[in-house]
Parts: structure tokens; C-alpha cells; sequence
């Protein structure tokens, strides 16, 4: 599909003879191979495909149709906003010291299961480190300020079946200076973190909502 942005006037695409025009408000989507006619003035009649009667005026602005998610799904986005909302408030050294995690905390490969971009079972993440606690955990591991119990709390049976919350922590650009040559955590310049619930929609199908955020290290 092509997309073509347009001013503020709606128009409409015929993408046959017998189709009806289709209104996207100020986007003009094109199916491939289609072509478009000339976007009225404002103000001028709307012409309309072969066959329909010419309408008097412009047609009014529809919009586009919402995404419908599902009770799960929902459930899923409300328990992730509220993650970013408690990492919003941290530096990256405190977010590093919450998960238990400084300069001796070996990195590597992080596998998240769950149906990837890509249509895979998992995602896998390189010179990472992962923390997960599901809702059937007793206790969390290296959770040293209790977010990861407060966020489990959020994801029990009621709401979504044999749920998962995680993070998976990825340094980039480390400065590794003089005085600190094997520093990957704490001279990183940017700390990316990506949270994620996942959970059982039906048996063998497990889903799982990714939330991004990034701190800057200005210290």
C-alpha cells in the first residue's frame, strides 16, 4: 500500500468502477496499481465513482475505525503503561540498582517466549540481561525495590491466564574511560529497556505486549 498525505480536505480513492469511494480524513490510501483522481477544492461537490449519483455537497469527515482490543489485551496495555510510569521516575542508576544490576553483571543473550514481529515463538536480545517473575513465583529474583512484585500482583488469573512480567536491560554505547575499563553498566550512554507481558490466550498460544523506554546516563 502507498499513502499519500493530504490537507485537512477528506477525499476519496476509486479503486474500481463498482467500489464504493473510501475515506481516510486528511490520509489518502492508494492500493497498488490504483489511480487517483484530483482532491476537490474546499468547498466544490465531491465527485463520486460510475454509476453513484453525484452528491450535492462534500461528503462530512468519517473516521477511520478504532482498534478493538480484547479483555486480555487490555488488561495487558494498563499493567504495561503502569510499568513505564514507576521506570519513568528513575535514573538509570537507580533503574540498574532496583533490577540488581552494576558493572559485574555479566551480559548476554536474553530470550523472551512469546510470537515475535517475525511470527516466531520467542524473541532473543544480544549483550542483555533479562528480569522476569511470573504469577505463579513466590518471590521475585533480584528485585531489590519490590517493582517486579508489585507488577506481578497486576497480572493474576482473574485478569490474564499463567502470565509473565519481565525486563530486558541492553547497554549501549559504554565509555569504558581510563579509570573504569570494563565498566558496560554504569558508563553506558544510553540504557534501552523493554518491558513486556505475555500470556496464555488459548493453549499453545502465548501473547505478549512490548512497552519501550530509554534512559540517558548524565552522569
Amino acid at each position: 500500500m502507498q499513502y499519500e498525505q493530504k490537507e485537512s480536505q477528506p477525499s476519496w480513492i476509486l479503486r474500481s468502477a463498482r467500489d464504493r469511494p473510501t475515506w481516510r480524513g486528511a490520509w489518502v490510501v492508494k492500493s497498488r496499481g490504483a489511480r487517483a483522481g484530483p482532491t476537490p477544492r474546499k468547498g466544490a461537490p465531491t465527485p463520486s465513482p460510475a454509476g453513484d449519483p453525484a452528491p450535492a455537497a462534500a461528503r462530512p469527515f468519517q473516521p477511520t475505525a478504532r482498534i478493538s482490543l480484547s479483555g486480555s489485551s487490555r488488561s495487558a496495555v494498563s499493567v504495561g503503561t503502569r510499568i513505564l510510569e514507576d521506570l519513568s521516575s528513575l535514573a538509570t542508576v537507580d533503574a540498574e540498582k532496583a533490577f540488581n544490576i552494576d558493572d559485574t553483571t555479566a551480559t548476554g543473550p536474553v530470550t523472551v517466549e512469546g510470537l515475535s514481529a517475525a511470527g516466531g515463538s520467542s524473541t532473543s536480545y544480544t549483550n542483555s540481561v533479562g528480569r522476569e517473575c511470573a504469577a505463579i513465583d513466590t518471590t521475585c529474583n533480584n528485585d531489590t525495590n519490590g517493582y517486579l512484585a508489585n507488577w506481578k500482583a497486576l497480572i493474576d488469573n482473574s485478569k490474564l491466564t499463567n502470565a509473565k512480567v519481565g525486563l530486558v536491560f541492553t547497554p549501549r554505547s559504554p565509555a569504558n574511560p581510563v579509570d573504569c575499563p570494563n565498566c558496560p553498566w554504569t558508563t553506558a550512554r544510553y540504557l534501552k529497556i523493554r518491558a513486556y507481558v505475555s500470556w496464555e490466550e488459548a493453549q499453545n498460544r502465548r501473547r505478549i505486549a512490548f512497552f519501550d523506554t530509554t534512559k540517558i546516563n548524565r552522569e
